[in-house]
């Protein structure tokens, strides 16, 4: 996980990460989205609870969604 922050901290633009369930990979793009306010980050989720579920979690940050 390490890796990943120290990735997306630097601005790499293109990161593919592949975790176990519940290893923290929403991080993955809440980071981004969160330290850079005005750009964007699109992610796809297939489960409708999952979409539900950060778009709480990204409100409680402050950050804008679409779902």
């Amino acid at each position: 996980m390490r890796v990943l922050e120290t990735m997306v901290v630097q601005g790499t633009q293109e990161i593919v990460y592949i975790a176990g369930v519940g290893s923290g990979k929403s991080v993955a793009f809440m980071l981004p989205a969160y330290i850079q306010p005005d750009g964007m980050t699109v992610v796809v989720q297939s489960l409708r609870s999952l979409q539900n579920d950060t778009r709480s979690r990204l409100g409680q940050l402050g950050i804008k969604t679409v779902v």
